[in-house]
Parts: C-alpha cells; sequence; structure tokens
C-alpha cells in the first residue's frame, strides 16, 4: 500500500509539472518586480548560498551576502548572464555546492535578473509570521504570491484562490487542492513543497509548513475560540 501510495504522488507531481508548465514557457509574462535582486536574495542567496558564501573569508573570494558584496566578488557582468560566474556555476550544476540543483524557476530568475543590468532594486523586507490558518495563509501566501493567475480569470488556471469555497470545492485530475488532515494528497501542498508553484520561485520552509500544519489540522476556514 506504501508504494502504491508514493507511486500514485509521484505520478500526480509529474502530472502537474506537465499541467503547469505553460506558466514557465516566457519569463516575459512575469513582472519585472519578481525578478530583482530581492527576489534572487530572498530565494536563493539567503537560503542556498550564504551558509559558505559570507564575509571576506568566503570560498574563492566570493561573498554574496549583499548586492555590493556580489557585484565585488566581480561574479555577476550587468546585461551577460553567459559570462557571469554566478549564473554559470548555477547553471552547471556545480552550486550550490551540497544541494540540489536550482529549479528552472530559479535559474529563469538569476538570468533576467542579470539580461536587465543586474541593478539592486528594493531591498528585501522580513516575511510576516505565517500562522497555520487559512486568514494567514490567505493574506501572507495567496493574496501575494498566488491571486495574480488563481483568480477565476484565466482559463489555463483553473484553481480559484480567491475564496475559501472555491479552493475547498476544487478537484483536480488525481487530487483535490486540499484534502483535509492529509497533505500528501493536496495538491496545493504537493506543489508547494516541490517547488512547483509558485512560478516566481518556491516559498520558504515556514510558509510551506504553515500550509502542511494548516492541513493536517483539518483546513478549517475559522478557528474555533
Amino acid at each position: 500500500m506504501d508504494f502504491l501510495r508514493h507511486l500514485t504522488i509521484t505520478l500526480a507531481v509529474l502530472a502537474m509539472v506537465v499541467g503547469c508548465s505553460y506558466r514557465h514557457e516566457k519569463v516575459a509574462q512575469f513582472s519585472g518586480d519578481s525578478f530583482s535582486f530581492a527576489s534572487v536574495q530572498r530565494f536563493i542567496l539567503q537560503p542556498k548560498c550564504m551558509s559558505c558564501h559570507t564575509g571576506p573569508g568566503s570560498p574563492q573570494g566570493v561573498d554574496l551576502s549583499s548586492y555590493q558584496a556580489v557585484m565585488g566578488s566581480h561574479v555577476v557582468e550587468p546585461f551577460k548572464p553567459d559570462l557571469s560566474r554566478l549564473y554559470d556555476s548555477v547553471m552547471a550544476a556545480r552550486m550550490p555546492k551540497g544541494q540540489a540543483s536550482l529549479s528552472p524557476q530559479l535559474l529563469d530568475l538569476i538570468r533576467v535578473w542579470i539580461e536587465n543590468g543586474a541593478q539592486e532594486g528594493a531591498a528585501v523586507t522580513p516575511l510576516p509570521e505565517i500562522e497555520p490558518t487559512y486568514v494567514s495563509i490567505f493574506q501572507n501566501i495567496f493574496e501575494k504570491r498566488c491571486n495574480g493567475c488563481h483568480n477565476g480569470a484565466h482559463p489555463k488556471t483553473e484553481l480559484d484562490l480567491r475564496t475559501y469555497k472555491s479552493l475547498m470545492e476544487f478537484e483536480g485530475d488525481i487530487f483535490k487542492a486540499v484534502d483535509p488532515k492529509d497533505p500528501d494528497s493536496s495538491s496545493l501542498y504537493l506543489n508547494l513543497v516541490n517547488e512547483i508553484m509558485p512560478p516566481s520561485g518556491p516559498l520558504e520552509e515556514k510558509e510551506i509548513n504553515a500550509v502542511r500544519d494548516w492541513i493536517l489540522a483539518g483546513a478549517k476556514e475559522k478557528e474555533k475560540k
């Protein structure tokens, strides 16, 4: 039974990858803000690089702890990703060392940021605390990262995240969007934990954990007081 369940989940994830591939065909469909240094720092450098590449003693002298440090390490050639060591190292899967290779979405993020001049842009604002409740998840994740597409107006984006009712009523080819108390049978969670969604870059671990814990607790709309 465990094998069959694992096989079913694997097939479901593959189906979601195919079904969602249209979102990744053209990076131009995302706003320019999605490809800022703030996004590069938040989704790539902080979680995947800075445990090693921080400060003057960084390997090979490559300090990725800030925009100034990145540019001072001469690993980015503005407008020329193919001549940028940062892009080359992740594209060739030499980095991040000891971790999984970057997803196609994250590779696009670095490439497009460099192609557009590798500007500094706005500083990263810390994430608010995410609670495992529908209200917190809706305000901090769905509204900010998902509803640009999942708003009922896009025919290829059938999942509508504007309301609790539309979320809970959605059923895909294999799984429901949310199967209360079973995140491993919930396509919402599987899309997030497998970094299929959102297309602009994966959520942080604490955000994904909040979604998982909310589903495990029964995926209620309102918490009992």
